[in-house]
């Protein structure tokens, strides 16, 4: 939420309700969280929700990335990424990945899996440890401490 309010995606009225009614440290999120979650990523629709600075693909594709919605049920969550990258990547990137030749060449232990560029059973075990920054930031300000904020 901290970088869809930090780009303007949200809004600051929008960000300080949201901010109020979820937990994201608890794994299981209120109604009126996952509500309000679906609001916020129904905004990134018609832009790419990993780089809002870059086009958004326009291939028709049946790819895990591409077909996914993302809607939360309180165990889902976000697939980060990371910035620099082709919009149209999953549907390239699975079938290179799931070509024979390449399986072998790696070494892969398929067991009859194909392989797809976020895998759900993955992203729900995950524990994010990481929480937003922008707390501290604010103490270090307050402090009136100078300092040096890269992106």
């Amino acid at each position: 939420m901290d970088y869809a309010w930090s780009h303007s995606v949200i809004s600051d009225e929008f960000y300080h309700k949201i901010k109020q009614a979820c937990d994201f440290k608890e794994l299981n999120w209120s109604t009126e969280c996952n509500a309000l979650v679906n609001q916020v990523f129904d905004t990134y629709s018609e832009i790419d929700i990993y780089n809002i600075y870059d086009p958004k693909c326009l291939i028709n594709t049946t790819s895990s990335a591409t077909a996914n919605k993302i809607k939360f049920d309180g165990l889902n969550r976000v697939r980060i990424l990371a910035e620099g990258y082709d919009p149209c990547y999953s549907p390239y990137s699975e079938m290179y990945f799931n070509r024979p030749d390449v399986q072998t060449s790696i070494h892969a232990d398929s067991r009859g899996e194909k392989w797809v560029s976020c895998k759900d059973s993955i992203l729900n075990s995950y524990n994010f440890s990481v929480f937003s920054v922008l707390p501290v930031y604010e103490k270090l300000i307050k402090g009136k401490l100078k300092i040096w904020m890269y992106r």
